[in-house]
């Protein structure tokens, strides 16, 4: 039997906002943009006017070619290692690899690529932001240059409402061009 286009489900498809891995079609906002000019340490982002307005916040990140491998997350200025908690995977093709492990230099910390002068990208998903009743869950999902994949999740162990964002490279300062989009996510 043949289906004509009225029948079959090429009119009625679902068209979703986001491209996160389990996300339901939501409508994302882009709240601001930080392009660095100049070589910086750590960029912060003030998600702290936005309570009540959005469920969930999205960070998009293009990383300008550098020769490190971690991204350092700090939520609210807390410094606390125990409050933190992350596991990644990360697939190149040929090799896989896991980690998890808790806070460092009061952060998470994220790989985000390997190998030298390499640029990459990552998306980091803070579920429930603005919730006082529940931890912080974070998602990320990046790659690299070198053809790497990676899957990550964290926890930030705290019911406090989500006010900062802070991000810095585990040495050295972010290579300028680098780029910082804040979304909030209202469903």
């Amino acid at each position: 039997m043949i289906k004509t286009a009225a029948q079959s489900s090429l009119l009625n498809d679902t068209r979703y906002t986001s491209m996160s891995a389990g996300v339901v079609p939501s409508t994302e906002y882009l709240i601001s943009t930080t392009v660095l000019p100049a070589l910086a340490s750590s960029v912060t982002l003030d998600a702290s006017s936005f309570a009540g307005i959005y469920k969930h916040l999205k960070v998009v990140i293009a990383i300008a070619p550098r020769d490190d491998q971690w991204l350092n997350l700090r939520i609210n200025n807390d410094t606390t290692n125990a409050n933190y908690r992350v596991h990644f995977l990360r697939g190149t093709g040929s090799v896989v690899n896991s980690f998890s492990s808790g806070g460092e230099a009061g952060a998470m910390n994220y790989l985000y690529n390997i190998g030298d002068n390499i640029a990459s990208s990552i998306v980091v998903d803070i579920l429930d932001a603005y919730s006082t009743t529940k931890n912080k869950v974070i998602r990320t999902f990046g790659g690299s240059t070198n053809r790497s994949v990676i899957f990550g999740s964290g926890l930030w162990m705290s019911t406090n409402s989500i006010t900062t964002l802070e991000f810095s490279p585990n040495v050295g300062n972010w290579a300028i061009g680098s780029r910082f989009s804040l979304y909030g996510v209202t469903a």
